[in-house]
């Protein structure tokens, strides 16, 4: 979180955001359905962003259940009866007290450089048979986010500047930190803890112009802008790129995001 390459904070942060919902809560909300009981659930949500996951949880565990919601950046995320929203620095301080029925995040582990002892600190704190999803993008993804399966047909190039775009995305983020490699040793991590049910599922779907895709991908450019130009990708490059990625016309291939999931024993 505070070693994060982006911030939602950030002019473009709500944006990047909603880009994010749009782009994945079908699939998460999905994955946890199918691995988890949420009726009277206690579920902790890390890394809340904007709140979607978290006060989806909210009205699926119904009365008897509570959420507790956890980033540094806390003002995206409404409020909601069974929802507790704590500010909360991971690199820093602890996560929540459990036991949790429940724990889930999504694309904010591979920021954290305590991710290796953040994750067993996380299975400690699941309840007898609890479940843990961890989701992050899937490294082996990057030639697929990197291709364009329609491209505008002006201006010339785009397809060319996209993928070279993607490419510095990685190295940039790579530069501040954050491990792309790491939800792939997850399913190893979960059974060293002890989990069973360990079970890793890749999802991916093209998008459009316009689309959520593309606000989450405007999103991450305006914010990279000034390091891109540090690396020697053209201002007048980035422009272009935010104007087509409004064209109904660039269709991205998509970005795969890779769903680890792994259950507590029953007592």
């Amino acid at each position: 979180m505070a070693n994060y390459a982006l911030d939602n904070a950030n002019a473009h942060g709500a944006a990047h955001l909603s880009g994010l919902t749009g782009l994945f809560d079908e699939f998460s909300c999905a994955r946890i359905t199918e691995s988890s009981r949420l009726r009277g659930a206690r579920a902790l949500e890390i890394g809340a962003g904007n709140g979607s996951v978290a006060l989806w949880l909210a009205d699926q565990v119904g009365p008897d259940g509570s959420v507790t919601a956890v980033d540094l950046d806390v003002s995206h995320i409404p409020s909601h009866e069974r929802l507790t929203v704590s500010r909360l620095d991971l690199l820093e301080q602890p996560p929540p007290d459990g036991p949790f029925d429940l724990i889930h995040g999504r694309c904010v582990m591979t920021h954290l450089p305590n991710r290796a002892t953040l994750l067993p600190a996380l299975c400690e704190r699941l309840a007898p048979g609890g479940t843990i999803i961890i989701e992050d993008f899937d490294p082996f993804g990057l030639e697929r986010a990197a291709h364009l399966l329609r491209a505008p047909a002006e201006p010339a190039g785009v397809a060319e500047l996209w993928h070279r775009y993607v490419h510095l995305r990685q190295q940039l983020f790579r530069e501040s930190g954050s491990d792309r490699g790491f939800i792939t040793r997850v399913p190893e991590l979960l059974l060293q803890d002890g989990l069973g049910d360990v079970q890793a599922v890749t999802w991916c779907r093209s998008w459009r112009g316009g689309e959520p895709g593309s606000w989450h991908a405007r999103a991450t450019l305006q914010q990279f802008r000034p390091r891109l130009v540090e690396h020697g990708f053209p201002d007048e490059a980035v422009d272009v790129l935010v104007r087509a990625l409004d064209d109904p016309d660039f269709s991205s291939a998509g970005r795969p995001l890779c769903s680890v999931s792994g259950r507590r024993p029953p007592a």
